[in-house]
């Protein structure tokens, strides 16, 4: 049985560009014909922002809100309707970072940023706003891995439909690493071990046709991560008993793995194992690293960091023709509806007598929030051949990772654009996994996302580790000990769709926070090589409820 739940995040709230002296000029511009406003601009942060919410299940990426560092403000004249993609940014953008901004930070009142003068041409009744906040770590160095990534604010004025903004792949190309290479070259060693491919000994036979994936399932497509072709090596050399010339030759090229010793490929560049893939060409292994008709895995380009802490608003706004200076920020008590109804009460267009400007509505966060649970497994795990795998528990078998998909670049709303196309389909990969509690609570992480398509199937995987200390059979082949596997779930929010409740339409939406809670009831479907998560004929492992209840956790078993 499962259900969906989406919460509300907090929002925050950008307050105004004001008019502090009535010495700043209007500024006509030849070109456009058009008439400016100097102002000065103060950003104010709701009382709330980032605290009950998004905060405590993030500690490891903004455990506290201690800045935001960028703010672009983007303003329109549409009449008061929302921004299309068809609308055009008149002139001026306000882009600003930390150091154009004076902090007046108090947890307990309204927050506020206050920034000298900036331009908004007369006829401005709408605005489209971004911010970014500042790392928490404000004492560690940038990290994606920790801190998320997209693409940087808009610097310079551009057509609605170019804002975009688009997560940061971890390895953005196709090209094969060198340490995956070099595993590639000691798999290829072994099996052009002299003799080996025309023995007659049946049982060496069988071990090189195993060694070549040949007769396996994926026609000779295997993991290419270090830790499993660790395994499969000393798995094979472990057989290897004999004292003829053939089976020592093979153990000679099996020990000859200096090249190879301290690889831990691709762990070593932050992507998870099943990204890693090599296949037999009939005289070689090659490093694979796109999706092809017969190379049924996940591009490598595809994964990326989660999405980082970003808000967003499209507003209409508010004006006054009165001077509305910073200490009546500082000293205001009121509710932020009563602040506006007070000192805003003017035009709904900035015109020549405009002193102030706020933009009205709340600054919600512009990305999603992904909140999962792997609460417990079957008492008794089988694998791919009905076995029983021994000591297959929480204990044994931690949580290591997620691999979330339904993501793709996002427009000027926060929202992919346009029909779904997987060209441009991408998936996060989150490694922080709280396991604090694992005997009541089970293995929880959080992630931030971006929205994904109405509709849209999305697919969740986990990724556990081995420590079983036994190998057992998967879905693509051999699970061995200390390396990784990965079981799919796939969410589908057509089962479960509420009537008038649009979050229901799609698994993430901005601002909102999908909780999902998982169980393990099979190891049948362990994948060591990630296949293509995008394609139809991906063997998935779970069972669903067509129902989606508010308030209610998704229960997502994998098998």
């Amino acid at each position: 049985m499962r259900h969906i739940v989406y919460y509300l995040l907090l929002g925050m709230m950008i307050t105004s560009c004001s008019m502090i002296d009535d010495d700043m000029p209007e500024q006509f511009n030849e070109t456009t014909s058009s008439v400016s406003k100097q102002v000065d601009l103060l950003v104010s942060i709701g009382s709330g922002a980032l605290k009950p919410s998004l905060a405590p299940a993030l500690t490891h990426r903004a455990p506290t809100f201690s800045a935001m560092d960028q703010l672009v403000a983007i303003p329109f004249h549409t009449n008061g309707a929302k921004v299309t993609a068809n609308d055009e940014p008149l002139i001026d953008l306000v882009g600003l970072d930390e150091d154009d901004m004076t902090k007046e930070y108090d947890a307990e009142k309204y927050n506020t940023y206050y920034v000298d003068r900036c331009n908004l041409m007369t006829g401005t009744d709408r605005m489209l706003v971004y911010g970014k906040a500042k790392p928490a770590h404000s004492d560690l160095s940038y990290d994606p891995k920790v801190h998320g990534q997209l693409s940087a604010l808009p610097t310079i004025r551009k057509k609605t439909a170019d804002i975009q903004f688009s997560l940061t792949s971890i390895r953005n190309t196709s090209e094969a690493h060198p340490d995956a290479q070099a595993l590639a070259t000691y798999m290829t060693n072994i099996a052009n071990t002299n003799g080996w491919s025309t023995t007659d000994d049946p049982t060496l036979k069988s071990y090189y046709l195993d060694f070549i994936r040949i007769g396996s399932e994926g026609a000779g497509l295997m993991s290419g991560a270090a830790a499993n072709i660790k395994a499969f090596v000393a798995a094979l050399r472990a057989l290897l008993t004999g004292s003829d010339a053939l089976s020592t030759a093979i153990k000679k090229n099996i020990d000859a793995n200096s090249s190879i010793a301290s690889n831990t490929y691709p762990q070593s560049l932050g992507l998870p194992d099943g990204a890693a893939a090599i296949r037999w060409t009939g005289s070689q292994f090659e490093v694979k690293t796109t999706t092809t008709q017969l190379d049924n895995i996940n591009g490598i380009n595809r994964y990326t960091y989660p999405a980082e802490l970003m808000f967003f608003a499209d507003s209409p706004i508010r004006t006054s023709a009165e001077e509305v200076t910073k200490t009546v920020y500082q000293e205001n008590t009121e509710t932020w509806d009563a602040f506006l109804d007070t000192y805003y009460n003017g035009s709904t267009a900035v015109n020549t007598n405009t002193k102030a400007v706020a933009v009205e509505n709340p600054i919600q966060y512009g990305v999603a929030k992904l909140n999962l649970t792997l609460t417990g497994m079957s008492p008794t795990l089988s694998d791919a051949k009905n076995e029983v795998v021994l000591d297959a528990d929480m204990a044994h078998l931690p949580l290591t990772g997620v691999i979330i998909g339904g993501q793709h670049t996002v427009g000027f709303n926060m929202k992919p654009q346009g029909a779904q196309t997987d060209v441009d389909g991408r998936f996060i990969y989150e490694t922080t996994v709280d396991a604090t509690n694992l005997a009541t609570e089970g293995y929880k992480t959080s992630t931030l996302v971006l929205q994904s398509y109405d509709n849209e199937k999305v697919p969740v995987i986990l990724e556990f580790k081995n420590n079983t200390g036994h190998a057992f059979t998967g879905k693509d082949g051999t699970v061995y000990p200390e390396t990784r596997f990965y079981l799919i779930g796939m969410i589908d929010p057509a089962d479960k769709k509420e009537e008038g409740k649009d979050y229901t339409n799609r698994v993430f939406t901005q601002d909102y926070t999908t909780t999902m809670s998982m169980s393990v009831t099979s190891l049948a479907k362990a994948y060591t090589c990630m296949p293509d998560l995008l394609a139809p004929r991906l063997e998935v492992g779970v069972q669903v409820v067509t129902k989606w209840i508010q308030a209610t956790t998704t229960n997502v078993e994998l098998r």
